[in-house]
């Protein structure tokens, strides 16, 4: 699927508003961290490396309520509609994507760097 935007409006705020204007993108200012969120054509935010998907990988993190794995090298992008992230859990490689709220895993991931590199062509489920 391709999307053309032929006007896109961009916003630096301090809270994400309640009523968005379409195909935009809203940088929300917060008191440590800049959370990020796109509009598609029907003014729907949809975020890119906000603290939701943060806090969805630290939740992957905890064992029984515990920290205990550890996230090292973690990187992100977007890319036709996915947010795909990549990261080292406890020295294991890890690639997923992320697409209106369903997240799939790479399979076969064997080296970060390189694997990243292809992350547009790997199998996910």
């Amino acid at each position: 699927m391709h999307t053309t935007i032929s006007k896109t409006k961009f916003f630096k705020l301090n809270k994400l508003p309640l009523v968005l204007e379409q195909n935009a993108f809203y940088f929300i200012f917060g008191q440590n961290f800049i959370e990020a969120y796109i509009t598609d054509n029907k003014g729907k935010a949809k975020p890119y490396g906000n603290t939701t998907m943060i806090q969805s990988i630290v939740n992957d993190m905890n064992i029984n309520g515990t920290a205990a794995n550890s996230v090292i090298d973690y990187r992100s992008d977007y890319n036709n509609l996915y947010v795909y992230s990549g990261f080292l859990l406890n020295n294991v490689p890890i690639i997923k994507r992320c697409k209106n709220g369903i997240e799939e895993k790479a399979q076969g991931i064997n080296d970060l760097e390189a694997d990243w590199l292809n992350r547009l062509i790997l199998t996910y489920i």
